[in-house]
Order: C-alpha cells, then sequence, then structure tokens
C-alpha cells in the first residue's frame, strides 16, 4: 500500500518492520491536510486579496493636479485605485491645471488628454473604456490603455469644456493579466 494519497498526504501506515506510531502519523496527516488546503484555497489564488484604496499607484499627468478620491480627500481616502485579486477599481478626482480642453461643438470629439499613468502591475489586460464626469455639467469617455495609460477621449455633448480649475471624476473597473 502506497504511504500517499492522490492529494500527497501522508498516510499513517508506518513502515517495514517498523511499528505505527499513532502520534505521529496523526500530526503528519493534519499537517499534510493544512498545507495542501492552505495550497488549494489559497486567497491569492481565490482572486480575494484586497490592496486597500491607495492614490499612489496613479501619477498625475503634466496639465493636472491634486488627485483625490471622490469626496475630496488626499489621505484616509475611500477611493483612488484598489486591486481585489485581479480586478482593480478605479474611482479618482483630477482638477485641471492646464489648458481649456474644448471639443468640436457637434462630435464632442477632442485630441485624447492623459490625466494618470498607473503604476506597473496595475494596467488593464486589454485596453478599456468607461465614462467620466465634470460633475453637474456634462461626461465623456475614458480610456485605460495595456501600457498603464488613462486617458480622456471625449465628451457626451460637444458644448462643454474642461477648463483650468475644473475638476473630473473617473470611476472604472477592469481586469490585470
Amino acid at each position: 500500500m502506497p504511504n500517499t494519497s492522490n492529494f500527497g498526504l501522508r498516510k499513517p501506515a508506518g513502515a517495514a518492520n517498523v511499528p505505527p506510531a499513532p502520534d505521529a502519523d496523526i500530526r503528519n496527516l493534519a499537517d499534510d491536510v493544512d498545507q495542501y488546503l492552505f495550497n488549494a484555497y489559497n486567497p491569492a489564488k481565490l482572486e480575494t486579496v484586497d490592496t486597500g484604496w491607495s492614490l499612489a499607484p496613479l501619477t498625475l499627468a503634466s496639465g493636472w493636479t491634486t488627485k483625490t478620491d471622490p469626496l475630496g480627500n488626499t489621505s484616509g481616502v475611500k477611493g483612488g485605485v484598489r486591486k481585489i485579486g485581479q480586478r482593480v477599481e478605479l474611482r479618482v478626482r483630477a482638477t485641471r491645471s492646464g489648458g481649456t480642453i474644448s471639443p468640436a461643438s457637434q462630435s464632442g470629439n477632442f485630441s485624447d488628454v492623459t490625466v494618470f499613468t498607473l503604476a506597473s502591475g496595475w494596467a488593464p489586460a486589454a485596453t478599456t473604456y468607461d465614462t467620466f464626469i465634470l460633475p453637474g455639467v456634462t461626461g465623456g469617455i475614458l480610456r485605460v490603455s495595456v501600457d498603464g495609460g488613462i486617458q480622456i477621449t471625449n465628451f457626451f455633448n460637444g458644448s462643454s469644456s474642461i477648463q483650468n480649475g475644473d475638476t473630473i471624476q473617473l470611476d472604472h473597473e477592469w481586469f490585470i493579466n
């Protein structure tokens, strides 16, 4: 009879010409089961490890200042970015410190503007799109690229603009590799 199971658990069987030692056998089996369960159900493998909210993985691009969570906080944040397993959540605000971003009057399109760059390990597995808002005014489309760039690309209507001092909010979720 083999002395291990299909799961690599030592069986309490003793060896040839050596009597079983029940106390040691039970301890060995308990240790093996504990290690097997940890390896099989490790929280990282189950994608439940949560980094918590942070602004640190976000670097502001030129023309933007004051990254905050949606409540305007820079410490004790309840927003920014967080990883839960392979899923990333983005809930962040940035204030414009550069020139006015003005879209075409009909289409709402403007030259893509980078707002943030993500730290290594935070970018999506494929480019993703979602929305941003200029609170109380309008919203538009944002893009998160595989290189970690977060850009705004257009407004929903062509009549608004983002001016120096305006704050936008970006909300999005994606999966990393």
